[in-house]
């Protein structure tokens, strides 16, 4: 006779889920909407700004002498942009430099 591998239940790992009680699904739910959480998300920026991000990235290493990610440098000038967005509305710098860019783009393609 042939010693075969198991096959591993896989079924039973995805149905798991189902099996947990209201409060396991509750906490569950709580873990996850945490705002430590992070999800991917893409963006296509231009090459100049992916230049200035990694010249930025470098610079702030070196100054802090620790270890600093891209993913934070962005989501803190996002953070920053939204909460002066919220605060200023349209004079913010964001919406007048976004303002500006559709008006030089349309200017553009006339």
């Amino acid at each position: 006779m042939i010693n075969r591998k198991t096959t591993p239940d896989i079924l039973s790992s995805l149905m798991e889920g189902e099996r947990k009680s209201p409060q396991q699904k509750e906490l569950g739910s709580v873990l996850s909407s945490s705002s430590d959480q992070k999800e991917k998300a893409t963006f296509n920026l231009s090459k100049q700004v992916l230049k200035q991000l990694d010249a930025c990235w470098m610079q702030i290493r070196q100054l802090r002498g620790e270890k600093v990610t891209k993913t934070r440098i962005v989501e803190q000038a996002i953070q920053e942009a939204i909460e002066e967005f919220n605060r200023k509305q349209q004079e913010s710098r964001i919406y007048s430099r976004i303002d500006r860019a559709v008006l030089k783009n349309s200017t553009e393609k006339s």
